[in-house]
This record gives structure tokens, C-alpha cells and sequence, in this order.
């Protein structure tokens, strides 16, 4: 077959932008099955060229277009996303060595990581965006969604305290933002609703966003005091506004709940993303030795090891359903 003879990575490529069109003409679910099967082999193909592996910008494209003609493609794009950074990108984050490739999916290595990066985001924007809460839905169908979405996220933000690069900043600067409003517009409402059901599952969801969050915050404030990179920089501010949202609206859905004991806000150092302390911007700027303004941002890394444990879901001085939630 042609999947099996084609040895070109470009090629392959028009070959899936090929079956790509058919699936869109014809509405078939078998072709569009097709499509998803075939671009999961060219994900896992070792592409060669006669100098060695094949690398470069012209493949890190490539190797997107195939993800996303795969994520596009498949019958549930979350769940495929979740195997994708449980079996590949995490896997690529924990090995130092440079041009490591993982096993599973060779086209997986740090120089394409940030074009997977934004595939796979990008990719979850647009799918939440038809999951919007309503009266007449199915709340737990919306749930698992909530459930994979920030799960996701928080495998996509977790392994940047290890290691990253500017793309992948950038992609997870550009697309949190929508992941964070929708949670807001679609996925506090849920929560509201299920809370007295399902609390313990909607408990959970709260603390997987807020480890991501937090980190979040830290990549805000490390990018916002690097001037030398305004194009990132300029995601900061609308991003900022978006956590900071989030911290207030799960703050008043358990208080409405009667859970209020079960949050509570700090004041935490500002960290950079090596987790090194900060100086605020006002001391950045004016240089003059004063005294350090608190930024009430919080700090990835800064909690007491104890408050970790309570974020595991371990039994605090305030029960083991208690939210640490940072502002």
C-alpha cells in the first residue's frame, strides 16, 4: 500500500491532506476513520532521510499536520490527548538527552515538542467549545469532559518546571486562556449543579486546576519581567485577568455550598520558572533597593511541604476535602 512504499515526510502529508478532503466530501465515518488510523502511522514511523533522522522546521511542521489530522480524525480527541502526553511528551520531558526520541511515537522529541504543543491545545479549544452547560444536557457526559480537560492541561503544564522552550510557552500562554474562560462560562455552572452529588469528583477537578494554575501564574510572572520578549509578554495580561477569575469563582461555588472552610487563600513568593525567588516588577523597574511590593500571584513550587500533601488529598487541619487555592 501507499502508507507502507511512502518514504517522504512531506509526502505524507498530502497524502493525508488527500484523505482528509475525501472524509469532508463524502461524510464518511469510514473514510474519516481512515484518516485517523493512517496519520497514527505516520506519528509512529521513524522518518530517515540519507543523512540520519529526518529534523528541521519543514519536519516539525509536518509531524503537526499529522497530529492534527489525527486529533481531528478520531472518535474522542480528549482521551487521545491524555495517551498522548501520558505515553510520549512526558516520556521526551523526563530524558535529557537532546535528539531523544520516544519509542512509541518517534516523531515525538524536543524539537517538535512545541508544534505538538499548539496541535494539541488548540485542539482542545476546539472541542470544548461545543461542550456548553445547559438545563436539558448530560451533566456527566460534561463532566468527563471537565475531568480529561484539566487533566490534560495539568500534563501540559507540569513538566515545564523541568524543562521548556519559547514555543511551548507560547502555545500554553495563547491557549490557556480560552481552556480557563470556558471553564468559567461552562464548567463553574456544571459544577454548581453536580457539587451536592458528585463532590468528591467536582473536589478533584478544582485541585487538578489548581496545581496547573499556579504554575501558570509563575510562567505570568517570570514572562512579564523577561522585556526582551514582548510577543509573549502580550499574552500575560488577559491571562492574568482569566486565573484570577477562576480563583474567585470557585471561592464563591463553595461558599454557596456551605464548603468555605474548605478554601482558603496565601500570599506566596514570587518564583521564576527555575523556582528562584523574584523581585516585583516595581522593584525591577525602579532599582533604587526599596522595599519589595507583594505580588499576590501564587508560587508553583513555594507551599510548605504539608500543604502539598493537603493538595494530594491527605487529611490537613481543615479536612481532606480542603482546597489550597493561592491568590
Amino acid at each position: 500500500s501507499f502508507l507502507d512504499t511512502n518514504l517522504h515526510c512531506e509526502l505524507a502529508s498530502s497524502h493525508l491532506a488527500l484523505l482528509d478532503s475525501l472524509a469532508k466530501l463524502t461524510n464518511s465515518e469510514y473514510i474519516k476513520g481512515k484518516v485517523s488510523k493512517t496519520a497514527a502511522e505516520y506519528t509512529k514511523r521513524n522518518w530517515q532521510t540519507g543523512e540520519g533522522p529526518d529534523k528541521g522546521n519543514v519536519f516539525n511542521l509536518q509531524v503537526a499536520k499529522y497530529w492534527t489530522y489525527y486529533l481531528d480524525n478520531t472518535a474522542d480527541p480528549l482521551q487521545a490527548i491524555l495517551h498522548l502526553y501520558d505515553t510520549g511528551v512526558q516520556d521526551v520531558f523526563q530524558n535529557k538527552t537532546k535528539d531523544y526520541a520516544n519509542e512509541t511515537y518517534p516523531t515525538i522529541t524536543r524539537a517538535t515538542l512545541g508544534a505538538i504543543y499548539q496541535v494539541a491545545l488548540q485542539t482542545i479549544t476546539g472541542v470544548i467549545r461545543h461542550e456548553t452547560y445547559g438545563v436539558t444536557k448530560d451533566k456527566d457526559s460534561l463532566l468527563r469532559t471537565l475531568t480529561h480537560t484539566t487533566d490534560i492541561l495539568l500534563r501540559a503544564v507540569n513538566p515545564l518546571k523541568t524543562w521548556r522552550n519559547r514555543t511551548i510557552l507560547k502555545a500554553v500562554l495563547k491557549y490557556s486562556k480560552p481552556i480557563l474562560d470556558h471553564f468559567l462560562r461552562h464548567g463553574m455552572p456544571l459544577l454548581d449543579d453536580c457539587f451536592r452529588r458528585k463532590n468528591l469528583e467536582c473536589l478533584n477537578i478544582i485541585k487538578t486546576l489548581q496545581v496547573s494554575t499556579r504554575y501558570m501564574h509563575v510562567i505570568c510572572n517570570s514572562t512579564k519581567l523577561d522585556r526582551g520578549d514582548i510577543a509573549l509578554a502580550n499574552y500575560v495580561p488577559l491571562l492574568k485577568k482569566s486565573l484570577e477569575s477562576t480563583v474567585y469563582r470557585v471561592e464563591a461555588m463553595l461558599a454557596a455550598n456551605n464548603c468555605a472552610d474548605a478554601f482558603w487563600m496565601g500570599n506566596l513568593k514570587n518564583r521564576d520558572l527555575e523556582g528562584e525567588e523574584i523581585l516585583s516588577q516595581s522593584v525591577v523597574d525602579n532599582g533604587d533597593g526599596g522595599e519589595e511590593e507583594e505580588d499576590d500571584e501564587p508560587d508553583a513550587e513555594g507551599v510548605e511541604e504539608e500543604e502539598e500533601e493537603e493538595m494530594d488529598g491527605e487529611e490537613g487541619e481543615d479536612g481532606p476535602d480542603s482546597v489550597k487555592y493561592d491568590d
